[in-house]
């Protein structure tokens, strides 16, 4: 926290492990870098149930607004779409996400989760 500055920056794994995140107090501005993606989020992390923790701690922050690191500014409504889809990519029941404009990242998501499995390289829950 630099309390002069107004601004907290705090560790918040999801998009990759060590995915940083910055709230500006004064503005309710929530900078999410990666964690945040439109239309459905690149699981390039195969630590998913922290991913999802980490949205829930945004969800029950203090922000008017998200900034990702691609793209415009949001509200939550793109929060939610990220959390629903990471939980149903989890549960696999995401076979809506198969068509449309999600069908190339959602394919590329069941492929890179596929091979980390494959060569043991999953994350504890932190």
């Amino acid at each position: 926290m630099f309390p002069q500055e107004s601004v907290e920056f705090f560790y918040s794994p999801g998009h990759t492990r060590d995915s940083a995140s910055c709230f500006d107090h004064v503005d309710h501005t929530l900078f999410v870098g990666d964690n945040l993606e439109s239309p459905i989020p690149y699981l390039f992390y195969s630590g998913l149930d922290t991913y999802v923790h980490t949205l829930e701690m945004y969800q029950h922050s203090r922000a008017s607004q998200f900034v990702p690191g691609h793209g415009e500014p949001c509200d939550y409504t793109l929060l939610q779409e990220n959390q629903e889809y990471i939980r149903a990519f989890m549960e696999k029941a995401a076979g809506k996400y198969e068509e449309g404009p999600y069908a190339p990242i959602h394919k590329m998501n069941v492929e890179v989760q596929e091979e980390m499995k494959k060569n043991n390289l999953i994350d504890p829950v932190i």
